[in-house]
This record gives structure tokens, sequence and C-alpha cells, in this order.
């Protein structure tokens, strides 16, 4: 089951910002004097928006019945269902991994200590699906 990220306004925002203030170096910066400076601006500028948009446009989170496979850009990462200890709402403020295009998602615990922040489009859908999952995998036998 595939689930496309949730964008939200915060993150609109942010990219609203960094636009904004770029525009001002630009307009700032004399081009006739400094045309390297005004084309490394330039250039810096188009790749944040690239990673931003990108970001935005590619990350999804697959659901499988043996692994979650979480996708951003070049960036992966597969988390084995039978590794999850716990799948939570976030209610405070997250300082791990983060594939997320949202300010606030759902936090992943997996393995002794890991943790990953992901915002779902649709959580609650997301949540009861993963549990679903895990519940249904074969117990190991020690």
């Amino acid at each position: 089951m595939i689930f496309k990220t949730r964008v939200d306004l915060f993150y609109k925002l942010v990219v609203v910002f960094v636009f904004i203030i770029f525009v001002f170096i630009l307009l700032k910066i004399d081009y006739k004097k400094d045309v390297i400076g005004f084309y490394i601006t330039l250039i810096t500028l188009l790749l944040i928006l690239l990673f931003f948009l990108g970001s935005a446009l590619t990350t999804k989170f697959v659901l499988t019945d043996s692994d979650l496979h979480c996708k951003t850009f070049i960036w992966k990462k597969t988390i084995p269902l039978e590794t999850i200890r716990k799948v939570e709402k976030q209610d405070n403020l997250f300082s791990g991994w983060k594939i997320s295009t949202a300010f606030k998602g759902i936090i992943i615990h997996y393995n002794k200590f890991d943790e990953l922040l992901i915002s779902p489009e649709k959580e609650a859908v997301f949540i009861e699906e993963i549990l679903d999952r895990i519940k249904k995998l074969p117990k190991n036998q020690s």
C-alpha cells in the first residue's frame, strides 16, 4: 500500500520564506559588478527550491507485508516490520531522523533506540494499516 506525504502550511511557508529571502539577496547584488556572485546565489536558490519541491513531490511511504519503505529523492529507508516497537502520533518536538514534509507526523520506533518521523497523508489509515500488518507477522519461535 502506498501513502503519499502530507505537505502542510508550515512547509509551504518555509519554501515561500526561503524564496523571498533569496529574491531580496538577488535584487541587492549589483549584476554588472558581481556577475559571479549573482549566478552563485541564483544557482543556490534554484537548488534549494528543487530540493523543497522535489521532496514534496517524491516523498512516499510504501507498506508491504514485511517492510516499511520510506523514499524521498535519492534517500531510501527500509524498516522491517518485525523491528517496529511502537507507532505513535507526534505530540512533542521531534529530534531524530525525519522523512517528512509536515511539521507534525507519526513517529516510528524501531530496533532498540531508532526513531523516524514520517508524515503520510492519511495518518489514521496508515497507523491502522501498519499495526494490522505487524499483528499478522508470524511470531518468532525461540
